[in-house]
């Protein structure tokens, strides 16, 4: 039967009437398309399948599902309506499919995950509803749909789509569509969400680890290291809910150091953290690290704060006054400068080895003032001592 033609074959007509059809119905189906396999292959002059029709219209069983890609498999790669393949609309939020379809349509299309629709939207995104919700109607927030539909975003069954999607491809986390948005920015809206529910409140802290996990991964190349407070560092820096929310569950995590031997304190000064917006909260929960240096600039914290367009004289006079005693400082024999550094392969402080000291000491105020552009620290140093 030519594709496109006219004459809708019996199996499309079987379902046409669009309502939701019962078990009797899909064992015809099922029975139609292993007897009839030119029928399963007909398109519409849209290009759309029978695989498509089902998966928009309908929620097929398993079965039916694989019998289509066993019939005719190109029709994963097929893009209907609005450049629309397969799995876009298996993964949809609206369409509510069982992870089981995704996870079939990807074990025999795994690049499906990777391919943008018309709109430039890959699957993860339809998994996530951004166009409906986050990004074009952002009205929806307030309203009963708003919360029916955060309801299934942060449903056991998205979850579980997301993160085949991910396995599938780490790289689609990194992805952003015409409008600038990506998984990232959308899974950060939903922390600004009411969530009503103890098990959404769980699925989000999932939906969150995975896509940082992915993104991990995707930057990396392995996962063995990835820790998630770190990764809320790195990715949102002073996000100040997401930030409370994973100290809150893994704050053990900030004593130790990640996949380059930095601690979460260093990390958050970084990356323009202040005392109240971050830094204090990872200096309580690991307050070891507010004495221990830097592995990459082989500074301590409060001279971190000094340096840089993100310094801030509050932060340095907080680090400086829960440990003044780091201001008088320590000058470092030649023979000892490599200990400086911390061992990045170690994942406490208890390794961390100190360096000797000599008859000659010098104020820290002195080797920061030779680095330039910390007069600010200076003057804390003589306040505080």
């Amino acid at each position: 039967m030519a594709s496109g033609s006219n004459s809708m074959p019996l199996l499309w007509r079987m379902l046409d009437s669009r309502t939701t059809a019962a078990q009797e119905d899909w064992n015809a189906v099922l029975a139609r398309i292993r007897t009839h396999n030119d029928e399963a292959r007909w398109c519409t002059r849209f290009n759309v399948t029978f695989l498509h029709h089902v998966l928009l219209y309908f929620q097929p069983p398993l079965a039916i599902v694989s019998a289509l890609i066993e019939v005719y498999p190109a029709s994963l790669r097929k893009k209907g309506l609005g450049g629309v393949l397969p799995l876009h609309y298996a993964v949809s939020v609206h369409n509510e499919h069982s992870p089981d379809v995704a996870s079939a349509i990807l074990d025999h299309y795994p690049i499906a995950a990777t391919v943008k629709d018309s709109s430039g939207e890959i699957p993860l995104q339809w998994a996530l509803a951004w166009r409906s919700y986050w990004g074009e109607d952002p009205s929806l927030a307030g309203n009963g749909r708003g919360s029916q539909l955060l309801a299934k975003v942060l449903s056991r069954r998205n979850v579980d789509i997301v993160r085949l999607l991910l396995n599938a491809h780490p790289a689609a986390s990194l992805e952003n569509n015409r409008r600038g948005g990506g998984p990232w920015q959308i899974v950060a809206k939903l922390w600004h969400r009411n969530v009503d529910t103890l098990d959404m409140r769980e699925n989000l802290f999932e939906l969150t680890e995975e896509i940082l996990r992915a993104r991990f991964i995707a930057r990396s190349g392995e996962d063995t290291t990835f820790q998630p407070l770190h990764a809320i560092v790195r990715e949102i820096g002073c996000d100040a809910e997401l930030r409370n929310s994973f100290v809150a569950r893994y704050g053990n995590q900030a004593r130790h150091r990640d996949f380059t031997g930095r601690l979460c304190l260093h990390l958050s000064i970084e990356n323009g953290c202040t005392w109240e917006n971050g830094v204090k909260q990872y200096y309580q929960a690991a307050p070891k690290a507010i004495e221990t240096r830097d592995v990459r600039t082989h500074l301590f914290p409060f001279m971190l704060a000094a340096i840089g367009e993100n310094a801030e004289v509050e932060t340095i006079f907080h680090l400086l006054k829960e440990d003044p005693s780091l201001i008088q400082g320590i000058k470092l024999t030649k023979s000892t400068r490599r200990p400086w550094m911390m061992n990045p392969f170690s994942d406490s402080f208890s390794s961390t080895r100190k360096p000797r000291i000599t008859e000659k000491r010098h104020s820290w105020c002195q080797v920061a003032t030779d680095l330039g552009g910390m007069s600010a620290l200076v003057a804390l140093g003589i306040i505080l001592l």
